[in-house]
């Protein structure tokens, strides 16, 4: 944040050029993530106010993707299906198929957060072909993932495991912690579901240890919270406290 005010202090003064609407944009989107949603959407609204009177129509789109995810952090989700469906058609516009499959992905996410499973799979079936398994495997993972999340809702166990296989020794494999705690995360819970409470717990604990050393706060937090709850529930409560302790704290940390 300090950068990005840095920048704006410094760019400002020249008028309104592409790298002012880029810092704001920034700024936006780290407010965002932070929960700051105010200033995110103030920073946004002049990111958007400068590209448009710049007619660039990439840095408008890039623009209006941003604020589909500050609508989408706000639990708004209908406007932001409403912002990603536009900055889907900007990119057909721009002819650019890669950022196309992205908003695509973050499309499917979307639907599957508001109930609407049938058109999720749709958005991120077609993302998927769209990014290409081996030069986007990190993004192909993620989507792979909440295909996963999207058969797990439906009640389609075995389908949404058939997503996750494989997905976590691969992102070990890669040296990214990140992506494979991601899908053991996913797995875990689905263990959980089907009464496999001790493979579900062992899920837990490597997620919780993946996402240490991969220096991955949210993950981490997110991790140490389920497994935690999942030891309350079974009235392991000696168990349970460290996780959830360290939990609260790096919650606080994260102004959430």
């Amino acid at each position: 944040l300090r950068l990005a005010e840095e920048l704006i202090a410094l760019l400002a003064p020249l008028g309104a050029p592409a790298k002012l609407a880029e810092a704001y944009l920034r700024q936006g989107d780290v407010c965002t993530l932070i929960r700051r949603f105010d200033a995110a959407d103030r920073a946004l609204a002049t990111a958007l106010r400068i590209a448009r009177e710049r007619t660039d129509r990439a840095a408008e789109r890039n623009v209006v993707r941003s604020i589909g995810l500050l609508r989408s952090h706000e639990g708004r989700q209908e406007e932001a299906i409403a912002s990603f469906e536009q900055a889907l058609a900007m990119d057909h516009e721009l002819d650019e198929a890669p950022a196309a499959a992205a908003d695509l992905a973050s499309l499917g996410n979307i639907f599957r957060r508001v109930g609407r499973h049938a058109e999720a799979l749709r958005a991120l079936e077609a993302a998927l072909v769209g990014l290409g398994a081996e030069e986007n495997w990190m993004k192909c993972s993620s989507v792979k993932v909440v295909i996963a999340a999207v058969h797990r809702d439906l009640g389609n166990a075995d389908e949404a495991l058939r997503y996750l296989h494989g997905l976590a020794d691969e992102g070990v494999e890669r040296r990214n912690p990140i992506e494979a705690s991601i899908a053991l995360l996913q797995a875990a819970h689905i263990h959980l579901h089907q009464g496999r409470i001790e493979h579900s717990l062992r899920t837990y604990r490597r997620t919780v240890d993946l996402t240490r050393r991969g220096g991955h706060t949210e993950g981490l937090v997110l991790s140490l919270r389920a497994i935690g709850e999942v030891l309350v529930g079974l009235g392991r409560y000696a168990e349970a406290l460290p996780s959830l302790r360290e939990a609260a704290a790096l919650f606080a940390q994260l102004e959430d």
